[in-house]
This record gives C-alpha cells, sequence and structure tokens, in this order.
C-alpha cells in the first residue's frame, strides 16, 4: 500500500477569517533567463546563481527549477557550493508541472545535505566516437561533498550518467532514469560510474538502460588503488546494457557490498567481482534474467535470487582461495536448459555440472530448485517510490509472450485515484496506459517499440526490448509526500458564521475538505491542502446542512 505522509501546520483560528501558513523554510525560484534578483517567481534566479548558496537560502529552504533549458558552457557553470543540514537539508526540485533540463552537467565538488530531485540532465554534445574528448562528460558528476542525494532524475548522453567517486561521501542515488551514455565502439562510458571506501553509499530504484558502445549499467569499478567498501544496491533494473547491466568488483578487494531485490534483463548480465581477491558481499533476493557469475570471494551469503538463463545459470569463481570457501548459498530458483548450466571455476581448473552435480561439489542449495524450461508464469513486481509515495516502478518478465500483461496495483492504489504509465524506455513520451482505477488489474502493453528521442542526431538509439521484459513508471494524481520535504502544504483554520450548523464543508481552490466543529459558531480546522506559487489567492467557501454559506478570498504568502 502506498504510505500517506500528513502533514499538519498549527494556525490561529480568526473570527470570520481565515489565517494560514507554512513551517518548511522559505521557497525560492530559478529560471533560464533568471539573474541574481529576489529568487521569487517574478524575480527568478538563474541557476548557476542559486547553486552558490546566495545568502538568503538556509537550511530546510526549497528551490524550485521552472520549466525550459538551463544551458552552461561546460563542467563548471552548475558547481553546486549549496549546504544544508541533516535535519533540514536543501531541496533543489523540478517545479510541478513544469519540464526543466539542464545541460550540460551538474557539477557535485563541494556542499553538503542537498537533494536534486525530479528534473532532466543530459549532454547535448554529437560526439560519441571519442572517448578521450572530454567536452562530453558527465551528466552528474561527484567528486566531493557529502550527503548528497540524487532523487528520480532523467540522465542521459553523457560521458557517463553520474560518475560518483569516493571523495563524494554518504551518497544516495535514488530512482534515477539513466540511458544512452558512454561512446559507440568504446567501452569507456557508463550509466553509473562509481567507487567509495566509508561510509556506505546507497543505489536504489534506478533503472538503467541502453548504454552505447560496450558501455555498463552499474559500474562499480577501478585499480588495484581504488576503493569498493560499503556499498549498497537494491532495487535497481539494470537490462540491454552492453558490457555487464551491474559489476562490483576491480583491482582492489570489495568489502561490505549488499546487492537485494534488482532485476536485469539481457545485455551484458551482472557480474560480481574482477580480478580481487575480495572480502564479503550479500547476494539476496535478486532476479537475473541473462549471465551471472560470482568472483573470488571470501564470505557470502547467497539466497532467495531467481535465475534464468539458456546456457550458464550460474558461474563461480574461486580459484583464487585454493579450496572453494563454506559460502551461505541456498534457497535459489534456477531455470536453465543447458546440460551443465553450473559452472565452478577453482584453482585446478572449469567444472561444468547439471544440478544435482552441483549440489553434491559445492554443498550449496540444498533447499533450492532447478528447472530446464524457462518460468512458466510471469513474473511482476511493484516497487513503490519512497519519496514520491504516488510513484512506483513495474517490472515485468513475460515470460508467457503476451501482449498485454495485467498487473494487479491493488496495494498500491484505491479505486477512483487517476492513473498514467510510462514506458521506462520513452520515458518522456505518452502515457502507455491511463485512466481512472476501478480495482481491476491494470493491462500493461507488452509489444512496444518506441524509445526515446535522442538529443543528438549522433547517438546510436537501442532497440526497445522485445515483448518478454518491460520496465515501466506507474504514477497515481493526488498522492501526498513525506513531511519536511512537501510542495507548498498549508493547514486552513477559521470559525464558520453564527447561523451555520456543523459540520461544514470548506472549498479552497475548488477542493472540498472535509472540517471539523462543534456548536453552530464552532472552529474547524481542514486537512491539509496543495497550494501553488509563494502568493496563492485562495476562494473559501463555508457551507452548512441547511444551505447556510458564506465566501471570502483570503491570500496565503510564503
Amino acid at each position: 500500500m502506498r504510505t500517506t505522509y500528513k502533514a499538519r501546520i498549527v494556525l490561529a483560528a480568526c473570527a470570520w477569517g481565515l489565517c494560514a501558513g507554512a513551517s518548511w523554510g522559505a521557497k525560492f525560484h530559478v529560471s533560464p533567463s533568471g539573474g541574481t534578483g529576489a529568487g521569487t517567481a517574478g524575480d527568478p534566479w538563474s541557476l548557476e546563481y542559486a547553486l552558490s548558496h546566495p545568502a538568503a537560502v538556509n537550511p530546510g529552504d526549497t528551490i524550485w527549477l521552472h520549466g525550459g533549458t538551463y544551458t552552461g558552457t561546460d563542467m563548471n557553470t552548475y558547481s553546486n557550493h549549496l549546504v544544508g543540514t541533516e535535519a533540514a537539508p536543501i531541496i533543489v526540485r523540478g517545479y510541478p508541472g513544469e519540464h526543466a533540463t539542464v545541460t550540460p552537467t551538474l557539477s557535485i565538488n563541494y556542499g553538503a545535505h542537498v537533494w536534486f530531485w525530479g528534473f532532466e540532465i543530459m549532454n547535448p554534445d554529437p560526439n560519441t566516437y571519442d572517448p578521450y574528448d572530454h567536452s562530453r562528460y558527465a551528466t552528474v558528476w561527484m567528486n566531493g561533498g557529502s550527503d548528497i542525494k540524487l532523487i528520480n532524475l532523467v540522465l542521459h548522453e553523457g560521458g557517463w550518467g553520474i560518475g560518483c567517486w569516493t571523495e563524494s561521501e554518504r551518497c544516495e542515488i535514488y530512482g534515477c532514469i539513466i540511458f544512452y551514455n558512454g561512446w559507440d565502439g568504446s567501452n569507456q562510458g557508463h550509466g553509473i560510474y562509481t567507487q567509495n571506501d566509508a561510509p556506505w553509499k546507497r543505489y536504489e530504484d534506478n533503472i538503467i538502460f541502453g548504454q552505447l558502445g560496450s558501455g555498463y549499467g552499474m559500474h562499480a569499478y577501478g585499480s588495484s588503488a581504488a576503493f569498493l567498501r560499503n556499498m549498497h544496491f537494491e532495487g535497481n533494473v539494470m537490462f540491454n546494457n552492453p558490457g555487464n547491466n551491474i559489476l562490483v568488483g576491480g583491482g582492489c578487494p570489495s568489502e561490505n557490498i549488499i546487492v537485494r531485490n534488482n532485476f536485469t534483463y539481457a545485455g551484458g548480465g551482472a557480474r560480481f567481482g574482477y580480478s580481487a581477491a575480495n572480502v564479503n558481499a550479500e547476494i539476496t533476493g535478486n532476479y537475473f534474467a541473462g549471465n551471472w557469475t560470482v568472483n573470488n570471494w571470501g564470505e557470502l551469503t547467497v539466497s532467495g535470487n531467481t535465475a534464468v538463463n539458456a546456457e550458464h545459470v550460474v558461474r563461480l569463481n574461486a580459484d583464487q582461495f585454493g579450496t572453494l570457501p563454506t559460502y551461505s548459498w541456498d534457497g535459489n530458483a534456477y531455470f536453465g536448459s543447458g546440460a551443465a548450466p553450473f559452472r565452478l571455476q577453482t584453482s585446478s581448473g572449469d567444472e561444468y555440472h547439471d544440478f544435482g552435480g552441483w549440489k553434491a561439489r559445492t554443498g550449496f542449495d540444498a533447499n533450492s530448485t532447478f528447472s530446464t524450461a524457462q518460468p512458466p508464469e510471469n513474473h511482476v513486481f511493484l516497487r513503490g517510490n519512497k519519496y514520491e509515495p504516488a510513484r512506483a516502478n513495474v517490472i515485468i518478465y513475460n515470460w508467457r509472450q503476451e501482449d498485454s500483461v495485467d498487473v494487479d496495483v491493488s496495494s498500491f492504489m484505491s479505486p477512483g485515484e487517476t492513473y498514467e504509465v510510462r514506458d521506462a524506455e520513452n520515458v518522456t513520451g505518452v502515457a502507455v496506459a491511463s485512466g481512472t482505477y476501478d480495482g481491476s488489474p491494470l493491462s500493461i502493453p507488452m509489444d512496444l517499440t518506441e524509445m526515446a528521442t535522442p538529443c543528438s542526431p549522433a547517438t546510436t538509439v537501442p532497440q526497445h526490448s522485445p515483448r518478454e521484459f518491460g520496465v515501466y513508471v506507474l504514477t497515481v494524481s493526488g498522492g501526498t509526500e513525506p513531511p519536511g520535504i512537501e510542495l507548498e502544504y498549508a493547514v486552513i483554520s477559521g470559525a464558520v458564521a453564527d447561523d451555520s450548523d456543523c459540520p461544514a464543508t470548506v472549498t479552497v481552490d475548488g477542493t472540498a475538505v472535509a472540517v471539523t466543529s462543534s456548536g453552530n459558531t464552532g472552529t474547524w480546522v481542514s486537512q491539509a491542502v496543495v497550494l501553488a506559487g509563494d502568493t496563492t489567492v485562495i476562494p473559501v467557501t463555508t457551507e452548512d446542512g441547511n444551505g447556510n454559506s458564506a465566501s471570502l478570498t483570503v491570500t496565503v504568502s510564503y
């Protein structure tokens, strides 16, 4: 079920009037034509100036990016210097109902406790052929700062989607849609290229597909001098990336790695471990449709995974340890048609086993299952968005090759809510399903072919996933948001007239909300109401059960 967060602001009552206010910090406005003025909707800032941390900005404030294209000259144009606090981060967010696009790069080498949320970043440089042409920057470059969150961004056609390095500490990359990054004919350029030491970095519920050349989706990799420690990957969907969909491993030992409830399809598969002897990892609850390789770990927990692949359902390499380590490896479901789909590599050489031989040789998978056919039923997953509770990712493995798949969303939506479903591979395109939810499963089409239009004609657009697999973004109208990061919310309070009976109905911006009161002249307090802008004029009507009513207009400023 969608989590509902109720916001409440305590206000003083006014006799035959209305008082309102908001307590979540100031709101500032940015536009492509803005400057260094007041930062209001009528006198907006430029994005460059807003990121410089003007003196008016304090922790807990919100900076709204209005629609249009923000065109920087190089990777230093839009460089973050904002500093919030853990309790009151600064929010830089695309304005609701408007589409903001930043080019070519958001650079985060400074600052702390800043959330970048809900807008597009892309690099329009047409050079997709030369990986040493550094004008094709990452869309987000993170080489410093701390406690930065990237939330529900759309990132495409950079040298990398995100470069997030060790120097950027305690970062979270959440809900981003990342595609078409890298260079044709090269293994340089990936969806996310990242390293970490301490403390943790988190990568959750991102959708990463269609990188160029031999680019990787999630590329947690480095030389023997790099760090790959304390990294948490959860809920990510990585597919059709020519290199590995996800690689965690390099020339340095990987340590404290969590890979939980992720999804892959086609592309270069999933690979955990590279050339170094690694320390420890948890690989649990994942759905790997394609190659799955595990290389050289001292300690492993591998459980609850589903693996579907015709040739090798899993490849385990433990040759750097001499003998096979004792792992906690059980409770998995395998689907593979090869005669010996389990591959084990030790210091003595490669071994190929059927399921029985694999269990006897390794001691793993005593309670796991194996089938020589593809899954007989479709597998559908619905993952709600923790920052926007009215949004979810839908992942469909359409093993039955149906033209459309019914998706049960009763745990997420309520009858009467309106919804839209967009194909993640064409997320800025038209909705592929929409309507008012009546309690029945949603019918999601699986025979889609249209891909997102690239910003440069030089970009080689990959083919759409076949009907066997699809990823979608479901949004519901009227959702609320977590406290402290709302849109313009306010709770309205006032008093009803002497001749009005209670309870009354109050209409705010055309939306009727219930109020509570007692006696003929009781005080009422409404539910939270979404308001827009930094000054809103609200028509308010009170009406009792006998048809008595009164109207007034109130201006609410923030």
